[in-house]
């Protein structure tokens, strides 16, 4: 199985809303696969699955990062964010070392 497909595979469901996590927080509805499909689309992903295939033919390596997250907004006082320990960043990117492909980064 592709390793995009795989996390698709993995997201919360629609209709699984609203979904309590392990440690007791509460999302309350969600989309994610429209979101990633749109992501891999711009990356031009299936051209680089291509491209990464030619290069392990001929001994080269060539790694593609996928990451997905939910930005935590409206959850309540800093304190509690600040106990949680969440000092995440709040961009995810896309970046190509390939000068003819655009790179992009989301906020």
């Amino acid at each position: 199985m592709d390793p995009a497909e795989l996390r698709i595979k993995n997201f919360i469901q629609p209709e699984q809303f609203p979904y309590e996590t392990k440690t007791g927080w509460v999302y309350d509805s969600g989309d994610y696969e429209p979101t990633i499909r749109m992501v891999m689309e711009m990356a031009s992903y299936d051209e680089l699955r291509k491209e990464q295939a030619e290069k392990r033919e001929r001994g080269e390596l060539m790694g593609i990062g996928l990451s997905f997250l939910t930005e935590a907004v409206g959850a309540g006082p800093a304190r509690t964010w600040t106990s949680l320990g969440s000092a995440w960043p709040t961009a995810a990117s896309f970046a190509s070392t390939q000068p003819a492909r655009p790179s992009y980064a989301f906020r």
